[in-house]
């Protein structure tokens, strides 16, 4: 069995990150800055993050290693600066 290391980084949505950091005071306020930035405009689910891992762990990603996978809504591309007054 070979090992592949790779990763799914769900978002800020899914994580709390920002609250954890103290870079946001409620979670409704992370929340609807990241959703009004992301290109997709929504939360990505579990079920989406889950999905994510599973194709990491599986055959169709045999080509892949040492990657992480985005699964936040495009909210990487963008580069947006998260400022609390928002």
């Amino acid at each position: 069995m070979k090992i592949k290391p790779g990763a799914a980084m769900c978002n800020l949505m899914q994580n709390k990150k920002g609250l954890i950091l103290g870079v946001a005071r409620d979670f409704e306020t992370l929340t609807r800055v990241a959703e009004s930035n992301a290109p997709l405009h929504r939360a990505v689910t579990q079920d989406e993050v889950g999905r994510t891992a599973l194709f990491l762990l599986s055959d169709l990603s045999s080509g892949i290693t040492g990657e992480v996978l985005f699964c936040d809504a495009g909210y990487n591309i963008i580069g947006a600066a998260f400022n609390p007054a928002d």
